[in-house]
């Protein structure tokens, strides 16, 4: 709708898959997504694939206390967004 390409993968290994492939601008990774431990690995595993490091992780999760955001950022994610996501109020750059 406002001109952005979305893709979703359904395991921590498709999506590892899936990168080995494509180089997208951002990576939203959903950080309980199963097959994979995501907060441990590597920023989402993006050092896990060639090329990737250099690409803005945002970590997504039910769990949005001050532990979980600390964990998310020493794992190399760039940000933390707390679910659910309310995407009537987002704003456009």
């Amino acid at each position: 709708m406002r001109g952005y390409s979305v893709a979703g993968c359904a395991t921590g290994e498709a999506a590892l898959d899936w990168l080995s492939r494509e180089r997208p601008g951002v990576i939203l990774v959903d950080i309980g997504l199963p097959g994979h431990r995501w907060a441990t690995s590597s920023c989402g595993g993006r050092g896990l694939v060639a090329g990737c490091a250099s690409i803005p992780a945002l970590a997504v999760t039910a769990l949005g206390c001050s532990e979980d955001l600390k964990r998310t950022r020493e794992a190399g994610f760039a940000g933390h967004v707390v679910k659910p996501l309310d995407v009537t109020n987002s704003r456009t750059a």
